[in-house]
């Protein structure tokens, strides 16, 4: 549920606790898991390839009632929720789903090929303290930058407003509403 993932640290982790397993079964296991759709990978956007393809994968499930029942959390962490409603819902739109990151996160890059765009993402479930607004929006406008993306979306729980520069556009929307936009 929205978490890097690492076959090389897996694989020392399960060495370490004793388990004998190869890499190559990893590997297998997660082809398996990818084939019957249980999990989704999604790389770093890259201009590079081979960047894109050493680059640390976030792993995401479609269904939240897997982490709820298969999961371990001291916190009900509704955000990772939100974030893997989002990823389910520009999945089902199709394209490609990236995350951007650098010395800030933003998390998705979505190539909307039925639009012709790129939209970058932030979400983040509850954004009214002033200090998490602003680190959201500043962490989407960056990447924006970076990548010379021209439209983003945060998306939350409640606040609804659109913010818009000479050279960018952010859309601030409830999860519901993002959910309708399409």
């Amino acid at each position: 549920m929205s978490q890097f993932f690492s076959i090389n640290k897996f694989f020392n982790y399960l060495k370490s606790m004793g388990l004998k397993v190869s890499r190559d079964t990893i590997y297998e296991y997660m082809e398996y898991l990818k084939d019957i759709s249980f999990i989704f990978p999604v790389k770093k956007f890259e201009y590079s390839l081979k960047k894109q393809e050493i680059s640390l994968s976030k792993i995401y499930l479609l269904d939240n009632s897997f982490k709820t029942y298969l999961g371990f959390s001291f916190s009900k962490d509704i955000g990772h929720y939100y974030e893997n409603i989002v990823f389910g819902e520009l999945k089902r739109r199709g394209g490609e789903i990236y995350y951007f990151k650098n010395r800030f996160e933003c998390d998705f890059i979505h190539k909307d090929f039925l639009k012709n765009k790129i939209i970058a993402y932030q979400v983040a479930y509850d954004i009214t303290e002033e200090q998490t607004f602003e680190r959201e929006i500043a962490g989407l406008k960056r990447t924006m930058e970076n990548l010379g993306i021209k439209e983003g979306i945060l998306i939350n729980s409640e606040l609804d407003e659109v913010i818009t520069e000479p050279d960018k556009q952010i859309k601030i929307l409830p999860l519901w509403k993002f959910l309708l936009s399409y």
